[in-house]
C-alpha cells in the first residue's frame, strides 16, 4: 500500500491589479443640495419572506422539525437556545442555527452542527464527526492470494485468506477492480490503451512484461472474484481460523490478523463500510470530489511493472481533489438523546486491519 499524494487545495494566484482607465478630471460646478435619496444602497438586507413563495411553502412543517430538533439539542448538551421570537422565517432558523452550531463547537470542538434534509426530514439538526484517513489508498492486493492458491505447500493459508478477502468482498463491499463499475476498472483499462497505442515507447522486453503483468490482471483477477463469490469461503472462515495451525512467525502473525478480522464479522455481521458514508455530507458545495471507491479497492499487485503507472495514475487525479468523502459518525437529533453517539469503532478496526494485512503481504 502507498499513501497518496497529500490533499492540494486549489488557490487563485494573485495578480497585479490592472491599471485603470486615465481621465481627464474637470471642475464640477455648484449646485442646489438634494436629499440623499441614495443611502439604502449603503446597507444590506437579511431576505425575508411571508411564507408565500412556492419554495418555501413548507414552513409551518420546516420550523416545526427544525424547533423540535433543536430543543433536544439543547437539553442535551444543555444550553439555552436563542430566542428568535421577534424574526420571521427563515431568517428565525438561520439565527438559531448559527447561535446553537457556535454552542455545539464550544461544548465539543470535534462536531460539526449541520442541518439534514432527506426522505425523512426536512430541517432536523444533526451532529457528524468525519473520520480522518489521512489522505490514503486503502488498496488489497489480490496476486499473494493467487500465488498461495496455486501453491501445494500453502493451501491452509490460502483458504484462511480466502475467507478474509470474501468477508471484505461479500459484507464489508469493498469494491474489485475486475467489477465493470469500479474506479480501478476504468484506470487499468486506460492504463492498457496506453501500453497498446504506443508499443514504440518502451523497448520490447518492457512492454512483453506489461502485456503480461495486465494479461494476468484480467484473467486471474475474474478468477479470483469468482471464488470470492462462492458463499462456502464465508461460511467456513471461522472454522478455518481455528483449525489454522501456524508453522512459523509469519504464519502467526497471519493468524492473528485473521483472528481480528473474524471479530470484526461476528460483532458486525451485516456492516459494509459504506453504510457511514454520506455522499456530500462534508463540505457539498465542493464539486470536486474523492469517493469511497477511489480511495478503498482490492488491485492486482504492488509488484510488478504496472504498479507505478497505477499508482501515478490515481494520484495525478486525486491531489487535485480537496474534499475527501470518508466515514462520519452522525447523531440526528429528531428524537430526545440521552447522550453523545459518535462512534466510528468499526470503520477504525477496518482501516487499521487493512493496513495490518498490507504489510503482512
Amino acid at each position: 500500500m502507498e499513501p497518496a499524494s497529500k490533499i492540494r487545495k486549489v488557490c487563485r494566484i494573485p495578480r497585479q491589479a490592472k491599471r485603470c482607465r486615465s481621465y481627464q478630471q474637470t471642475k464640477t460646478g455648484n449646485r442646489t443640495r438634494e436629499f440623499g435619496r441614495y443611502g439604502f444602497l449603503k446597507h444590506r438586507f437579511i431576505p425575508l419572506t411571508d411564507g408565500q413563495a412556492e419554495h418555501l411553502s413548507e414552513r409551518d412543517a420546516i420550523e416545526i422539525d427544525f424547533f423540535r430538533s433543536l430543543a433536544n439539542l439543547a437539553a442535551m448538551y444543555s444550553f439555552e437556545p436563542l430566542d428568535v421570537s421577534g424574526k420571521v422565517y427563515p431568517d428565525n432558523i438561520r439565527c438559531a442555527y448559527r447561535d446553537a452550531q457556535l454552542k455545539v463547537k464550544t461544548i465539543s470542538p470535534h462536531l460539526t452542527l449541520i442541518v439534514l434534509r432527506d426522505e425523512n426530514h426536512l430541517a432536523t439538526l444533526a451532529t457528524i464527526r468525519p473520520m480522518d484517513l489521512g489522505a490514503t489508498l486503502y488498496y488489497v492486493p489480490v496476486r499473494p492470494l493467487w500465488n498461495l492458491l496455486h501453491d501445494i505447500e500453502q493451501q491452509q493459508v490460502a483458504e484462511l485468506l480466502l475467507s478474509v478477502y470474501a468477508y471484505l468482498y461479500k459484507v464489508v463491499q469493498v469494491p474489485y477492480y475486475r467489477d465493470g463499475n469500479s474506479y480501478l476498472y476504468g484506470t487499468y483499462e486506460m492504463i492498457g490503451e496506453w501500453v497498446e497505442e504506443d508499443p514504440d515507447s518502451l523497448d520490447t522486453e518492457d512492454y512483453e512484461a506489461q502485456v503480461e503483468n495486465l494479461e494476468a490482471a484480467t484473467c486471474h483477477g475474474d478468477s479470483i472474484r469468482e471464488l470470492l463469490n462462492i458463499p462456502c469461503h464465508l461460511a467456513a472462515f471461522d472454522q478455518r481460523v481455528k483449525d489454522f495451525q501456524p508453522s512459523y512467525e509469519w504464519e502467526q502473525q497471519l493468524h492473528q490478523t485473521c483472528i481480528k478480522y473474524l471479530n470484526l464479522y461476528q460483532s458486525y455481521p451485516n456492516r459494509s463500510v459504506f453504510d457511514n458514508i454520506h455522499e456530500r455530507l462534508v463540505m457539498p458545495q465542493e464539486e470536486e470530489r474523492i469517493y469511497p471507491e477511489q480511495y478503498l479497492s482490492f488491485f492486482w499487485d504492488y509488484d510488478d511493472c504496472i504498479y507505478d503507472s497505477l499508482f501515478e495514475t490515481v494520484n495525478a487525479e486525486l491531489q487535485e481533489k480537496s474534499v475527501m468523502d470518508e466515514p462520519v459518525a452522525m447523531q440526528l437529533f429528531d428524537c430526545p438523546q440521552p447522550q453523545q453517539m459518535h462512534s466510528l469503532d468499526f470503520e477504525e478496526k477496518l482501516f487499521e486491519l487493512i493496513e495490518e494485512l498490507n504489510s503482512l503481504l
